[in-house]
């Protein structure tokens, strides 16, 4: 109790006078505080509200000073003009012109006037309304002339309505008239509303009665919050006015209710605020005070309480110390190892329990002696040297470990032991505690796993690949004779380098640093990692020896990974073979460049890379002119060596990041990377140039070639390579077309040449998968014709995915590129082949009309080939009409005239087709012996409508009756346009209005 009253005494005289003196400076600087910043709250808000209205005072003054400067110039300019004015009563047109002229001179004047000297006015505008305050101003400046500057009014009847008067005079002098003007002060009312002062109102009223409001920043209103009139406590709070100069105005600036009591409000919360986290604090800091000194006390009492608790500790201590004793003498005792303790001079003091069964002594019969007792005779003499070493600086020793150590037994055996050698102070005395383990079983055990090691150790340097084992750090502890030759890394100096020194591999193609085996195996947690085919080691002279390899993790028993086993050997010769057949796979056996396969592959990808990173490409197909002629001439030896040369001449023209193909035979491709269509036209001519200054010497000739180049620019492209490439060589058909040895982009001509060759390949596709048919349409005799066998026209037809492709798509196409023969030697093979299977059905047979084409006549061994047909499937000539259009018959006059005499020998029949279309005339028709003219369809068509082409259709029906022909006409599409055929005497007919097309297997039938 008496230590209790000691610490809070102090406390209480201190710690209460302290805390009631903080908090009373503390309110006196709070209330300070407050006044101070209120007064300079007060002062910023005056001087805002001084400017406000200072700045309009200005702004006014300058607005009255431009206007009467307006005024006065308007006099000085038009002054005989006003003088004029004033001598009249009324003049109507003078008015009109003074109006005009204010209007024009004086945009803003609200109303003019013109008075005489007395201020009484003369003339007024019609618009004019000139109230008292007016006339009171006009008085005053004619009573004071010299003060023009100073004469101007504001006034007005309603907000509305507020003008400011300013006068002149026309003469300065006490005689002459007053010119007056009065301008409306919208601009006043605007600056107003632009002149904010934060918290104040702005307001202009009447000096005379400053509580009516005339004009505020709110707008022109007369209420303010809902009032006419300011009251005394608004006026009485006005934080700054000014008197307007010559005016009857003042400006006010008024606070805003409560504004200022607010911002009080404000800073006493604030105090309250400051003040109450003061009293937190001194309320804290007491609190703290009072908490320490009750610790205080009660650390004395726990003082006094722990020598207590000492006293009874060290008793027991004491006891536990002899039990301890006890305790160590049976640990000594039982230790699972021997243990022998002995004096600086070897003579032993005490052994343990394991000591006596390792040796077979017993302790009382080995206390007293040395320890030369246990050694073997021919090693005491370096066990004394030891001792005294060991005596000397009585450091710890393990002793047995990396050498052989022997111990000798009662009974005269040498066992293989461990002895580690320690030291401690006893009585003041160095005692030398020996531990002694009996290894005979380990030796044993390393015995085996050394011979194990060794044969090891022999196999690996007995095999052909590289092994190097490491721990999981990646630290090497072995590595095999091959491995050795392999890294150039002898053993000695691999062992104990991290893996990454000694195996280091990178990516053959990308020449990248391959990743640490250990690290791959530890982040792919796997036992064994597939082997890497693109992997190159680096010796460690530098050179590149191509391997593969096989990373294997190495786990304990526990399944625990504890390193890796690396396994590599040498494949340069493999590698080698492989990169050789893949580059014969990859290139040209000839000149060495990309194949077509290759190319294609790179094109495919440029195509990839237009669409994902936007690139340019340009395709260039090239094909060389007059190739053929070396090869004619010289040989083929010849023209392969004019290949070579000529990859060489173009190669140096390219870039080096460009892909350049052969194609084959003598057509080129190349790949332009990242080049756009201008750049890829400036490097084919490039292309050209070097190909027209390149000469071939073969022997004693020289050649010249020439090259055609088709030029295709593509990006972000979804067209295949093959369509790319077909756009290409489209182009350079066109470029051989055009004259050869030139560059042609790929265009709208070469689009067709590329829609004709995709023709072509349809229709070689449709011959050899039997997607070609048949088709006919029957002709048929008018009613006086003398003909009474049926007679039908040849058709065919394509088919495609299930579709018709009618001849128009296809037979144009097939003229150019000479297959129209193909297709009637088909046609003519295929329809005696049908009658000749069904002509029993039909009696008689039928006439088959067969369209020929130009190319069939010319062919001097056409006429040949259809007289095998006859006799192959017996068919009789006079059944068949060979059709041969208008065009093809006059290009080859000669021809025709020869094939259809050969054929009508046989008893053929013949039509020409489409007479009236072409270029033929009545006289060159008189010398082809055909048996009908087809009349022209276009012809025919329109003969109901067209006197003229009726007139030419029965022209030529004339003429063929007088020439002995039968006349067909074509396009028949309705019975009217028969009628009128017929009317004309017209043999045969064929149109949709007769038959349509159809299959030729409906015939058959038709016939059943």
């Amino acid at each position: 109790m008496t230590t209790q009253k000691y610490t809070t005494k102090p406390f209480k005289s201190v710690a209460i006078p302290f805390t009631i003196m903080v908090l009373i400076v503390s309110a006196f600087a709070l209330l300070y505080a407050i006044s101070f910043e209120n007064n300079r709250f007060y002062q910023e808000q005056l001087t805002l509200a001084k400017s406000s209205v200072q700045g309009i005072e200005y702004n006014l003054n300058q607005f009255i000073k431009n206007k009467q400067n307006i005024v006065q110039s308007m006099i000085e300019h038009d002054r005989q003009f006003l003088l004029s004015l004033s001598t009249l009563t009324e003049d109507h047109d003078k008015l009109s012109y003074l109006d005009q002229q204010v209007k024009n001179r004086l945009k803003n004047a609200y109303s003019f006037s013109l008075t005489d000297k007395d201020g009484v006015p003369i003339i007024n505008n019609s618009n004019s309304n000139i109230g008292q305050r007016c006339l009171s101003g006009l008085q005053f400046f004619a009573r004071n002339p010299e003060r023009l500057n100073e004469t101007f009014f504001i006034h007005g009847n309603s907000p509305d309505t507020y003008h400011i008067d300013v006068m002149g005079k026309i003469i300065n002098k006490n005689e002459g008239p007053i010119f007056f003007v009065s301008f409306k002060i919208d601009s006043l009312v605007d600056l107003l509303k632009n002149s904010q002062a934060p918290g104040h109102k702005l307001f202009i009223v009447q000096t005379k009665h400053p509580e009516n409001i005339e004009i505020s920043d709110a707008g022109i209103k007369k209420q303010y919050l809902g009032q006419k009139q300011l009251s005394k406590t608004s006026l009485d709070s006005t934080m700054f006015q000014m008197p307007l100069k010559y005016m009857a105005w003042t400006i006010l600036a008024i606070p805003e209710q409560d504004f200022f009591s607010n911002y009080e409000l404000l800073l006493i919360k604030r105090a309250g605020i400051a003040f109450t986290c003061l009293l937190i604090i001194v309320f804290f800091f007491v609190w703290r005070l009072h908490y320490e000194e009750k610790s205080r006390s009660i650390a004395e009492n726990n003082l006094n309480l722990s020598y207590k608790l000492l006293a009874a500790e060290v008793k027991m201590q004491t006891q536990e110390l002899s039990d301890s004793k006890h305790y160590l003498e049976s640990l000594f005792m039982s230790a699972p190892y021997g243990l022998i303790v002995s004096d600086e001079t070897g003579t032993i003091n005490s052994i343990n329990t394991q000591a006596e069964k390792i040796f077979g002594y017993t302790q009382e019969e080995l206390i007293g002696q040395t320890v030369d007792v246990l050694i073997p005779v021919h090693l005491r003499d370096k066990h004394s040297e030891y001792i005294i070493k060991f005596t000397q600086t009585f450091e710890s020793k393990n002793l047995g470990i990396d050498r052989k150590l022997k111990g000798l037994t009662k009974n005269g055996h040498e066992l293989p032991i461990t002895v580690a050698l320690n030291t401690i102070n006893f009585n003041n005395k160095k005692m030398i505690i020996a531990s002694i383990n009996d290894v005979s079983e380990l030796t044993s055990i390393q015995r085996q796993l050394t011979e194990e090691h060794e044969r090891a150790v022999v196999t690996l340097s007995s095999i052909g690949d590289g092994v190097i084992t490491t721990s999981i750090d990646g630290i090497i502890d072995s590595i095999n004779s091959m491995a050795e030759k392999l890294t150039g890394w002898s053993s000695n100096k691999a062992i104990g380098e991290h893996i990454s020194k000694v195996y280091c591999t990178i990516n053959e193609d990308t020449r990248e640093k391959n990743e640490d085996p250990v690290i791959q195996c530890l982040k792919n947690n796997q036992t064994s990692n597939q082997p890497n085919n693109n992997t190159v080691l680096i010796h460690k002279t530098g050179l590149d020896i191509p391997i593969e390899d096989n990373v294997s993790a190495i786990h304990n028993k526990e399944g625990h990974f504890i390193g890796i086993v690396l396994v590599f050997h040498d494949v340069s010769q493999s590698r080698q073979y492989a990169h050789e057949i893949e580059f014969q796979a990859n290139h040209d056996a000839l000149t060495g460049l990309l194949n077509r396969r290759k190319f294609d592959y790179y094109l495919t990808e440029a195509l990839k890379n237009t669409r994902e990173v936007k690139s340019h490409y340009v395709l260039l197909y090239m094909d060389l002119d007059r190739f053929k002629l070396v090869n004619d001439t010289a040989g083929h030896a010849a023209g392969d060596e004019l290949l070579k040369q000529l990859t060489r001449t173009l190669s140096k023209t390219l870039r080096q990041r460009d892909i350049f193909s052969r194609l084959g035979g003598d057509e080129f491709g190349v790949l332009l990377d990242h080049c756009t269509s201008e750049d890829g036209l400036l490097i084919a001519k490039k292309l050209l140039e070097s190909v027209d200054n390149f000469r071939f010497f073969w022997k004693e000739d020289v050649f010249s070639v020439g090259i055609s180049i088709g030029l295709v620019a593509f990006s972000e492209t979804e067209d295949s390579a093959d369509k790319l490439l077909s756009e290409a060589d489209a182009a350079c058909y066109t470029a051989k077309e055009n004259g050869r040895n030139r560059v042609q982009i790929y265009d709208e001509h070469a689009a067709r040449k590329l829609n004709e060759s995709h023709t072509i390949n349809m229709l070689t596709y449709a011959f050899e998968n039997n997607q070609m048919q048949l088709y006919q349409q029957k002709i048929t005799s008018v009613g006086n014709s003398d003909e009474n066998k049926e007679h039908y026209e040849i058709l065919i037809r394509m088919l495609s995915n299930n579709n018709i492709i009618p001849p128009g798509m296809f037979l144009p196409a097939a003229e150019r590129c000479g297959l129209a023969i193909n297709i009637d030697r088909w046609v003519i093979r295929s329809v005696f082949k049908w009658l000749s299977k069904h002509q029993k059905i039909f009696s008689p047979l039928p006439i088959m009309a067969i369209n020929l084409s130009g190319q069939s006549i010319t062919d001097g061994l056409f006429s040949q080939f259809i007289e095998e047909q006859f006799s192959q499937f017996n068919i009789k000539p006079v059944n068949i009409c060979f059709e041969i259009t208008e065009t093809a018959a006059m290009h080859n006059l000669d021809n025709a005239k020869e094939f259809i005499h050969k054929l009508k020998v046989m008893g053929c029949q013949f039509s020409l087709d489409d007479f009236g279309s072409g270029h033929a005339s009545y006289a060159q028709l008189k010398h082809l012996p055909v048996d009908y003219l087809k009349i022209d369809g276009s012809l025919v068509k329109d003969i109901l409508d067209d006197p003229i082409d009726f007139s030419i259709v029965k022209s030529i029906n004339d003429v063929g009756h007088i020439l002995g022909m039968k006349t067909i006409a074509e396009f028949v599409e309705n019975t009217e346009i028969a009628d009128k055929l017929s009317s004309i005497n017209v043999d045969h007919l064929q149109g949709y209005g007769i038959a349509k097309p159809a299959p030729i297997d409906e015939l058959i039938t038709n016939h059943n």
